[in-house]
């Protein structure tokens, strides 16, 4: 079917309403130009001719009208065209698309003149975006307000996802910009009140090929700054008054004015209270948080060091769980250990290792406490120099106010607690005198000794010299701890059979090189035997060679004791190198029985000369 009212060489108006109805799916209208020029053609205009054109006036209206299944005509598509703005000049218009969504029609793409807008009717209605090879290349869930880029099911506001093998989501932030200083892009986060309290932002660092990230925050009531930086070479920095300082936590370092410089501070409130202190380090909660203006402490731990402000470089360290938690003014400490030195307060040039050591002392200077518990009673309740040392697991840990003294080994010098200047040396050693028991060196294996006494050995097998009286060596020779009892033999044939001699000492020069026994005495300086590669060719002396001395012949004496059929006398032996050995107060024992038999021989000739005389007993006089 055709309609045409021509007039002149055009088609003229038609003034009311017409309907094109065809019985088939062919083309109801055509509109078709055949001009050759360059002008638009052919043209279909929707003319609203009002005489009273107003802001809000529809200028013309596209539908598509369809019947649903209850043969009801239904309006499925409507495009609009509105008047936002009629003033001359300054026209704007608006361009709205609405398609029928669950019986209502819904604007789905709006243009207007500020700004285009897709689901203005805030339905649950998705935004796609497809590329060449991702149906989701940014995709807008209506249904839950997330958008997603490379993901159909975005888990957060914004999520992106790729499919590339071992690789993930990426933003870049770029610039055009050539300078080595300026920004390459910045990352804010506010609320409605401030749209930048936080940033994180990338600029150039001195270079157009190198970048550094900066982190700023904004405190209340005041401006957004930088608090982090990390540089290009991968240095970490915070923004502070100081110079080289880096501060990580609540508070931390939060104080440092110009001045203080090259501070480490670490932990919630560590270092808050330092201004112009250098080169200080502390980490954990709290640690040094007293400390003001002064230098060179490092503080470890929560709490470490926390009540320190000597008003000078103090010089102290202190690692551990409340080390040195109590030192106030006191200076030169070294604190390692859970609560270690942690009543210290005014006290000098201690040193503490291990958990509880020296943990009672408030006020004690110059003790040294290393191990589990040492010198863990000590309490000097005004400055005093303790001078104690103790090492080892609860090493003299019962020391309370005794000075002096010197203990090495794991429980030993425990039952000390007001006793001064005792020397205790292996595992459980005591002063047997009692607590207050002074002036005893005891070195051995759970040995006890008197006080003034030296004594050294092992349990049941001690050795003592009472150096205060007749300074004797004595030993355990109590008959219940022996057996195999017999009498020795070694006597006067044997005392007979030695020779006594005097002599000097060789230099170490002078032994005989050929004599594989001696050869480890035959060394240089730096200890090389000569037949070593380096040896420099000088044997270096270790005898006293000056000195006269009186004694044996040890080969002598094994002689005589090989005579006697006796191997089993301490007096002679060998080392491990098989140099030959004796021990003078070993004679003792043979002396006493040559002795003894040349009394019995002097009664049986006092015997005879009484016979001889003819009396019953003879008197010796003189």
């Amino acid at each position: 079917m055709a309609i045409s009212k021509i007039i002149g060489s055009g088609l003229g108006t038609l003034s009311d309403g017409v309907t094109i109805t065809t019985a088939d799916n062919t083309t109801q209208l055509t509109l078709k130009s055949t001009d050759a020029d360059a002008s638009a053609g052919p043209r279909f205009d929707l003319t609203r001719d009002s005489a009273s054109p107003a802001d809000g006036d529809n200028i013309g209206r596209i539908r598509y009208l369809f019947d649903n299944d209850a043969s009801e005509q239904t309006e499925g598509i409507r495009i609009d065209g509105v008047i936002q703005d009629a003033s001359n000049g300054t026209e704007d218009v608006a361009y709205v698309f609405d398609t029928m969504i669950g019986g209502t029609l819904r604007e789905r793409v709006g243009y207007r003149s500020a700004e285009t807008v897709f689901n203005d009717d805030s339905q649950d209605i998705d935004f796609r975006i497809e590329s060449n090879a991702n149906t989701h290349a940014f995709f807008l869930n209506a249904g839950n307000d997330k958008i997603g880029i490379g993901t159909s099911t975005p888990a957060r506001q914004l999520s992106i996802e790729t499919t590339i093998s071992a690789g993930g989501g990426t933003i870049g932030l770029t610039t055009s910009d050539s300078s080595t200083t300026g920004s390459l892009g910045i990352i804010h986060f506010g609320n409605n009140t401030d749209s930048s309290l936080a940033s994180i932002g990338g600029l150039s660092d001195g270079s157009t090929s190198a970048g550094a990230l900066l982190f700023k925050t904004e405190a209340a009531g005041g401006n957004i700054e930088e608090r982090f930086r990390i540089s290009s070479d991968g240095s970490l920095s915070t923004k502070t008054l100081g110079t080289d300082n880096v501060r990580f936590g609540a508070n931390a370092g939060n104080s440092i004015a110009s001045g203080g410089n090259r501070n480490v501070l670490i932990g919630k409130n560590a270092g808050t209270a330092l201004t112009t202190g250098d080169s200080n380090v502390a980490i954990g909660w709290e640690a040094l948080k007293t400390e003001d203006a002064h230098a060179n402490s490092v503080a470890i731990g929560a709490s470490a060091l926390a009540l320190q402000n000597a008003g000078a470089d103090a010089y102290n360290v202190a690692i551990g769980y409340n080390a040195g938690a109590a030192v106030s003014t006191g200076i030169r400490n070294v604190i390692i250990g859970g609560e270690a030195g942690d009543a210290l307060t005014d006290a000098d040039h201690n040193t503490a290792v291990g958990y509880l050591a020296l943990t009672a002392d408030t006020k004690g200077s110059q003790s040294t406490a290393v191990g589990l518990s040492a010198l863990a009673a000590q309490n000097f309740t005004t400055s005093t120099n303790a001078n104690n040392t103790a090492v080892g697991a609860f090493a003299g840990d019962g020391i309370t106010t005794g000075k002096f003294n010197t203990t090495i080994g794991c429980l030993a010098n425990r039952a000390t607690t007001t006793g001064d200047n005792n020397v205790m040396l292996g595992y459980n050693v005591e002063n047997s005198t009692g607590v207050d028991g002074d002036h005893a060196i005891v070195i051995g294996v759970s040995v006890s000794g008197a006080s003034n006494d030296f004594s050294f050995g092992k349990e049941s097998n001690v050795v003592s010299n009472d150096f205060d009286a007749d300074a004797n060596w004595s030993r355990s020779s109590d008959q219940r701890l022996k057996k195999n009892i017999v009498n020795q033999s070694l006597g006067l044939d044997f005392i007979n059979d030695l020779r006594t001699v005097k002599y000097k000492w060789k230099p170490n020069n002078e032994l005989d090189a050929s004599d594989a026994q001696l050869s480890h005495l035959r060394k240089d300086k730096e200890g090389r035997k000569e037949d070593h590669e380096d040896f420099d060719g000088t044997i270096l002396n270790h005898m006293n060679t000056t000195v006269t001395m009186h004694n044996f012949i040890a080969q002598e004496v094994k002689t005589a004791l090989d005579t006697a059929g006796v191997s089993s006398f301490g007096g002679w032996k060998e080392d491990d190198f098989g140099v030959q050995q004796v021990s003078r107060e070993m004679f003792v024992i043979p002396l006493v029985k040559a002795v003894q038999e040349l009394s019995t021989a002097l009664d049986a000739a006092l015997a005879r000369i009484a016979t001889l005389e003819g009396k019953s007993s003879v008197t010796l006089e003189g």
